[in-house]
């Protein structure tokens, strides 16, 4: 099965059909994740994430992925990657917040997990200098990492990957796609992928 998101519907298709199986009218996002299970779709919408059954296309919780943002923040905060846990536990958005991060002057990051069943919320990453990318959890689930934008202008860094201990969200390590960057020169990384053994990851750039 694979999941699409548009502006105005979600659905669901079986890959061996032209049909979909499951379709959300007038329910749009920006981004959306299904279970391994197909039980569960995840969309982002424009200030929640909301989690549906797949069999009778209930909605079964939204959770707030923002928090109490001010609005006078120079920024929108945005979702922009989503990720269920292999056994379906847990439930993984990241993108940018309203503040700035760092000294470039480009909004931070912020990482947030929810239990996939309850929807309650269970840890927050959010001292990233620049926006998330991508979040990926490794095959075992032991494992969640974290992708980032960078930043690029007059006081550039360089994205990074970082890995974090998903039942806790102890950063585990972390390492720079480059060792540094040039002002005007921008190094993100704009995807990641665990190998199954969950010992190597190879990052895009």
């Amino acid at each position: 099965e694979v999941v699409s998101v548009g502006m105005q519907e979600v659905r669901i298709w079986d890959v061996c059909d032209d049909e979909p199986q499951m379709a959300w009218e007038d329910i749009g996002g920006w981004v959306a994740a299904l279970r391994a299970d197909g039980e569960r779709m995840a969309r982002v919408g424009r200030n929640e994430v909301t989690v549906y059954s797949t069999s009778d296309g209930s909605e079964l919780f939204r959770v707030d992925p923002f928090g109490d943002w001010d609005r006078g923040f120079p920024f929108r905060p945005m979702v922009v990657s989503m990720a269920f846990s292999p056994d379906g536990r847990r439930l993984a958005a990241g993108g940018s917040v309203a503040k700035v991060g760092g000294r470039h002057g480009l909004p931070g990051g912020s990482v947030r997990v929810w239990d996939a069943e309850a929807g309650d919320d269970l840890y927050g990453l959010e001292e990233l200098s620049t926006s998330v990318a991508a979040v990926r959890f490794s095959a075992n689930g032991e494992r969640l990492a974290v992708a980032t934008n960078g930043a690029g202008g007059e006081l550039p860094e360089p994205g990074e990957v970082l890995i974090f201990n998903a039942e806790t969200g102890e950063r585990l390590t972390q390492f720079k796609i480059k060792e540094s960057v040039r002002p005007g020169e921008w190094a993100s990384v704009s995807d990641i992928a665990f190998h199954p053994s969950g010992r190597q990851i190879a990052a895009a750039s």
